[in-house]
Parts: structure tokens; sequence; C-alpha cells
């Protein structure tokens, strides 16, 4: 069992700073360079992507997939979601009765904007339509064509269909959710037409684009005075655009996606800086912004540079994924608690479901327009681990916002406005439990695409389900069944209406091992690890059976940021899991006063047992079956787990059983290594201080040195400090680190003595302080030469003050504003240095 560690992360650059405050001409050469760019490139014509998805009625789940949409549109919160909030089911596409740049009374008495109505009945219509169709389910089939004709009735005459009044739509100030609204029906419509053919459909989401493309053409809709959250959801619009080119190849669309993109670029607006093209482009930069705008708009540079060419757009798309990466935690979801705020991957981090869904509908069309499969990895990752680990099962009455791989609590309503509940429909907002609902809709849109340029089909994201489509004219039928992701056998049966000849791809999972495939004596195989291709290539007639075989086996990875590691096997993840009392607490009930029959509740520990084990790097685990497992409800229920050996927070061995992510509520996923040496590292986020160093006898004379790394990892500078400080009798002046109020390191605590040094977001900074107690002083080198002798090199700050009778220990003291991380503190004393004396 290999450990597989990642690279150094690239330190950031300054170009967040430029692009909050880039100057005019920065903007106008930017706004030139977009316009030429559209202008040499406005007649060509329309391409299309290499993997493209197929249509919606052309795939459909089986296996347990099916089965937990039906049990979340029969018993759970998606079906039900217009008795648990009255947001969804306003017909506000109809009625038009919202002012944009206006507040309302929404969800559970809350004051909303006007637009968030819009957003959740797109969600949700979105999720039924799909669920409805995906499953067969009659009834709700005949709710979707409800709302579909109404929706075709009240269409304007100009094409119009939006939420919004005639007097205030398509506003030039102020904040709306004209484009973010409108982009979330028309997924569902689109959805819908693919379903089920009604050309009605298609034309009716046709005039409606162009009567807003038309309204926006001469003017901006990003750079407004006075903008929110609302226009900058406005990036979802790509969705539309780079639908309606798929199916119709018509250069309006074409148009219209250059000049959304065009738009967001040239003016440069703060609150969605990351998705800037020169911003993605430089691959130092940490993400920022609102995490769900980051995983709704990171296709973007990828479909423009499919769509008119550009090195600029090739780096900020191949770089998007980079950073993607950077930013993931080991479950799937990318970092964000709202934001990113520039921090790493790990199991300790937050992350929204919001961003796991929108996530999925993105990553999908990045596969299509790159015509990269290997991209489904972190479809699978997200959809099959955190997705799953952040809703209840069998079926969905409740949903946690913000979710963490090492879930270890979900009981405070305060914390984060109660978004570490888990809860039908959040009083912060209901955005993640209607996402929920969108999720494995968009896992099951990606699992199988068309590859135009080879003429075949392309298995990405792995599952039960069944393919009916066409190539080469010619009737194909795929059924695939597997247990996947709780086994690593799949078999295909590729029926043919008459013979015919195309290749038949398959993504190759990152964690696959010798792979074992039978598909007959004629086939031709080829394996492409370098593009995750597994390439079956035959005439196939009658009823073929493909058997594929990806022996996985069991992994220990390291997460991003580098300080723990976690257990995998496929595409799943493994966690410790804790014994958990659920409580129920409100029942939610809607404005109108319906009792909904859902409620917030609070899930505690019942122990932590486990919780601080560590991983034992010479003990393997192995999958093993579990009793009662159950292949239709494998979340609940889960047919396998992982059993080894662990060590406990003494050092000895323990066995240990851990179960896969998304079978666990509470849990811990993440653990140090037994025997690494381990960074002294203080909690982000959490003020305070933490003993690391205690002296086995009290310092009272001499000098002593204290090695540290001090990194910040998210948010601005803070007016709080971090740094070390030592505890004892009489100590005065001891503070090293960053001082309150400051950008710079210095010393403090009686007086400060600041150097020159700024504190740069996520770049280790090596420090050493010096403790002379006979002279009274304190010296700070930042980033020294320890190869030079302290003699010829002299502190970057000194300060005299420095009192102590006696001194006791070094702690980290943590910042919570500038969330802050001290680590790999060592102490020198007795005559040794860590300079080269």
């Amino acid at each position: 069992m290999t450990e597989i560690k990642r690279k150094n992360e690239p330190q950031p650059s300054n170009w967040f700073r430029r692009i909050v405050t880039g100057s005019s001409r920065k903007k106008f050469i930017l706004t030139c360079f977009l316009g030429l760019w559209i202008a040499r490139f406005g007649a060509a014509a329309v391409p299309i992507p290499q993997y493209d998805l197929l249509r919606a009625s052309e795939v459909k789940p089986g296996g347990w997939i099916r089965e937990q949409m039906k049990l979340d549109l029969r018993d759970g919160i998606t079906g039900q979601y217009d008795r648990i909030s009255d947001n969804v089911a306003g017909h506000l596409f109809v009625t038009r009765q919202r002012r944009a740049g206006t507040m309302v009374v929404g969800n559970r008495g809350l004051q909303e904007k006007a637009w968030w109505a819009g957003e959740h009945e797109g969600y949700w219509k979105d999720s039924i339509v799909r669920m409805a169709f995906l499953t067969g389910d009659e009834a709700f089939q005949t709710k979707a064509r409800g709302w579909v004709e109404e929706i075709l009735a009240a269409q304007r005459a100009d094409g119009y269909i939006g939420i919004y009044t005639e007097d205030t739509r398509f506003p030039a100030k102020g904040f709306d959710g004209e484009l973010w609204t409108q982009s979330r029906m028309f997924q569902a419509m689109l959805a819908f037409y693919e379903f089920t053919g009604d050309r009605r459909v298609l034309d009716a989401v046709e005039r409606a684009v162009q009567c807003t493309l038309k309204a926006y053409r001469d003017r901006t809709y990003f750079h407004r005075p006075n903008p929110d959250g609302g226009v900058a959801h406005g990036i979802g619009y790509m969705d539309t655009l780079e639908w309606l080119i798929r199916l119709t190849g018509k250069d309006v669309y074409r148009q219209g996606a250059l000049w959304l993109y065009r738009d967001l670029a040239s003016q440069m607006p703060a609150f969605i800086s990351d998705l800037l093209p020169e911003a993605l482009a430089d691959a130092n930069r940490l993400w920022q912004n609102h995490t769900p705008h980051v995983m709704e708009g990171l296709h973007m540079p990828e479909i423009v540079h499919a769509l008119a060419g550009g090195d600029l757009f090739r780096r900020a798309a191949d770089n998007a994924l980079i950073k993607l990466a950077r930013h993931t935690n080991p479950g799937g979801g990318m970092v964000g608690s709202e934001n990113v705020e520039g921090r790493i991957g790990a199991g300790d981090m937050p992350s929204e479901y919001c961003s796991l869904t929108e996530g999925a509908g993105t990553l999908n069309r990045i596969i299509a327009w790159r015509g990269a499969l290997s991209v489904g990895a972190f479809v699978e990752r997200l959809g099959l681990n955190a997705a799953q680990g952040a809703r209840f099962h069998p079926a969905n009455l409740a949903v946690v916002y913000l979710h963490f791989d090492n879930q270890m609590d979900a009981s405070n309503p305060a914390k984060y406005r109660g978004r570490c509940l888990f809860s039908a429909s959040h009083k912060a907002a209901a955005c993640c439990p209607l996402n929920a609902g969108r999720l494995l809709p968009y896992y099951v849109e990606g699992m199988w695409y068309r590859d135009r340029a080879r003429n075949g089909l392309a298995a990405c994201q792995y599952g039960p389900c069944e393919v009916q489509t066409t190539v080469k004219n010619v009737s194909i039928r795929i059924t695939e069944e597997t247990d996947y992701p709780f086994s690593d056998n799949v078999r295909f049966t590729i029926q043919t209406q008459k013979p015919v000849r195309f290749p038949l791809i398959l993504r190759i999972p990152d964690t696959a091992g010798k792979i074992a495939v039978d598909a007959g004596p004629s086939a031709r195989v080829t394996e492409d690890r370098a593009k995750s291709e597994l390439v079956i290539e035959k005439d196939w007639e009658g009823s073929t059976t493909v058997s594929v075989d990806f022996k996985f086996q069991v992994e220990r990875r390291k997460q991003h940021d580098g300080h723990e590691s976690y257990y995998q096997w496929g595409p799943l993840l493994f966690s410790l899991p804790l014994d958990v009392k659920i409580e129920k607490l409100e029942e939610l009930t809607t404005v109108s006063g319906v009792k909904s029959g859902f409620y917030d509740y609070r899930i505690t520990a019942v122990n932590r047992n486990g919780a601080d084990w560590q991983i034992d790097p010479a003990a393997g685990f192995r999958v093993v079956k579990l009793a009662g497992g159950n292949s239709l409800l494998p979340w609940s229920q889960p047919p396998i787990a992982l059993r080894g050996q662990m060590r406990n927070a003494q050092g000895q061995p323990v066995e240990a059983t851990l179960k896969p992510y998304g079978s666990t509520i509470l849990r811990r996923t993440t653990f140090p290594v037994f025997g690494d040496r381990q960074a002294a590292k203080s909690a982000v986020g959490v003020v305070g201080r933490t003993p690391v160093f205690t002296f086995k006898t009290p310092m009272t004379k001499g000098a002593f040195y204290v090695e540290f790394i001090w990194r910040q990892v998210a948010g601005a500078i803070g007016k709080g400090w971090s740094g070390i400080e030592l505890t004892g009798e009489g100590i005065k002046g001891s503070f090293a680190g960053r001082p309150a109020g400051a950008s710079v390191f210095g010393l403090a605590g009686h007086g400060q003595a600041l150097s020159k040094r700024k504190a740069a977001l996520s770049t280790p900074i090596k420090l050493i302080a010096k403790y002379d107690l006979d002279r009274g002083k304190v010296s700070l080198w930042i980033d020294p030469d320890i190869t030079r002798t302290e003699a010829t090199y002299s502190p970057d700050v000194e300060k005299k003050g420095f009192v102590a009778k006696s001194v006791q220990s070094v702690d980290i003291h943590v910042d919570s504003s500038a969330r802050t991380e001290i680590e790999q503190l060592k102490v020198f004393m007795n005559g040794k240095t860590p300079f080269g004396d």
C-alpha cells in the first residue's frame, strides 16, 4: 500500500490585489483585446465538443441510483418541497410579480432578495423534471407537464420568460437575478424538451434567450452600480447558452457565450474575480470568492477557448482544474463557508452542498468541451462521497448546508447561522436542500458521452444504468450492470439493431490496478493511462457482453495540504463512524402556515471513540463484506467496509472498521500518521493558546531560540495577532509573529518593534526568535539564511524590554480573523543555535 504524496503548493502571487484594484488602463487593454478577439472569430463556424453529452432521454439510471431518486421523490424533501417552502410554489415564471431591486418576505418569514424565490423554483422544478422522467414516475411527470404548459402560455410576445414585472426587468443598476433565475428554469425546460421531444419548449427557450441577449447586447450586465450575488450568479447563463449551441449549432448562442465571458472579464467585478481569464491563467493565485460562484462558472474558459481559441483561455482552462484540486477536500467538496478564502483542501475544511451540484454540471461540460474523460474522477469523488455524506438515507429528509469530511458534530444552531445543522430547509438559505435533489440527475447526465471524433460511445461516471441511442444511424442499447462504487466489476451488454463497428471507450479510474477485460476474441483493446481511456473496438452484432474488472486496491493518500491522510478504494473514501444521537428540533412550517412534516435536527456524538486515532503506516486495510448489506440501499446498509489496524492516542494497536464516507453522518475521515513527525499546528480559526513546548526546568538565565513557520491560510490580515509567546513568571515583551493590527512581522507584548517584511497569503514564512534573558532582549529573523553565523547576520528586528523571572513554556497563539497556522516549531537551548555557528 503506497502513500501518494502531493507536490509542493505553488506560491501565491499578488494578482488578487491587482485584479480588485486594477487600473482603468488595464481594464481598457483587456476590453480591447477581448473585443478584437470576438471580432476576429465572430464569423467562424460554431464548434462542437468532442465528447457530447447524450440526450437526457438516452440514459436511464438503474440499481441504487434509481432507487435513491424514487425514495427522494416519494418520501424525501425533493418531492415534497412545496410543503416545506412557499418559495418553490409561487409560479413566478408565470405571474412575473417580482420587482428587481426589492426585498420580499420569503421562506420561513425571512427577508430575502427577490431573486431567491426564482432561483429556488428553478432548482426545484429542474430536480422534479429530471427525477420524474429518469425514474418513470408518471404522477410527477404529469406535474412537470403542467408547469411547462403554464410557462409556455404565459410567455410574453417578445419572448420574455422570467420572474420580473415588465417595468423592472433587465435593470441597468442595482441587484437582480435575471440571468441566473432564467438559467435555472431553462435547465428544467431544456431537460423536459430532451425527455419529451416537445419542440414547442425548445422554441420557447430560444425566443426567451434571444430576447435577453438583445436587451444586453449593447451594455454590461456584470459591471453595474451596486450589484449583488444575484448578478454574480448570472455566470450560470453559460449553461443555457452552451446547451443551445449543442442543440442548434446557431451562431447567436455562440456570440452570446462570448459576450457573457467578455462582459465578465472586461469589467473585472471583484466579487467573482477568481473566474477572470488572467486570474485563472495565474497558477499561483489562490481562489478567494464565493464557492458556488466559482463552480458555476469554472467551465467558461474551456467553452470559450473551444468557441474562439486563444492561448490565454487555454491556460485559464488548464489551471482551472489544477486550482480545483488544490481547493478540494478529500471527500470531493470544494472548500467554502460561503467563500473559499484561499484555503487548501483538508478534512477539517467546510464545503457547501450547492457547490457539489453546480460542480457536477460544470465538470460534465468541461469533460465534453475539453475532450477529457479523466475529469470524471472529480464528479465521482464529490457525488459518491461528500454528496452522500451530507444528507440523510435512505430517503433524504435533511441536508447539512456546510459539511466536513471530519464531521464530528452537527448540533450548534449558532454556528454559521445554522448551516452546520441537518435541515430540510435552512433558515440561512434553502438552496442546499434543493440542490441535493439535483445532484444525482446531474451525475446521471455525465455517465455517458458521444465521441464525435471517433464516432463512438464513452462511459465516464460509472453506475447501474441503461443507454438507448444510435451510432451511425444504427439503434444501440447498452445495459451497464454493476454495484459500483461498491464493486470494481462492471458488465456491459451491447445490443445492436444490425451489425455496426464503433469504439466503446471507458474511463480508467485513477485508482485502477491491472485491468482485466473480457470483450471476446475479435475485440481490439487498447489502454491509454495518460488519457485515462480504455478503448474496445469491434464489429458489434446482436448481443455482446463486455466484462471489466478495475481491480481497485486500498490506497492511503495525503490530503492536499499534506497534514493528514485517508483511505480510499476506487472512488470511495472510508471513514470511522461515530455513534450518534439524533433529535428533532422544530417542525418546518411555510409562510402560509402549512406544517410540513419535515424538521431541523440536532445530531451529537454519543462518544468520540476513535476520533483521536492515528494511521498505522505498517498496517494494511482490506475490503470486507458486511452482513446486511443492500445493493439497492447501499448508503444506509453498506455492503462493504475496510478493516485493519490503527493506533490509539497512546500509540497502541487497535482494530478499526471504516465505512464508506457516504454511509456516515458523524465521522473522522482524515488522520495523522503514527510515527510521522507531526507539525505543531495551530487550530485554524480558534482564538487562544496552545502549549507546544514545555521546559523540563524553567529557564531563568541564558538565551534560547525558537524556530517556527507562520502561514496565513485564508482571509485578509485581521486585527488580532498570531505567533508565539512565552508563559512563566514575570514575563513581559515575549511575543513574536504578526502583532495586532500590523500587516508585517514583528515583536510585541511590551511595546512593538516591526520589520518591513509583510505577511503574504498562504506563503509559509520561517521565523527565528532569540530570547536573551541576560540582556533583556528579543531578536527576530524572517526567512533567515541559517548557513550563516549569527555574528555575521543581523536580525530583521530587535526589541529591548524583555523581562522574565522564569520561562515555563512556548505557546502558539492563533488569530481567528486571519486564520493562521503555526507549524514545525523547534526550540534550541543549552548553547545550541539554529545558525551555522
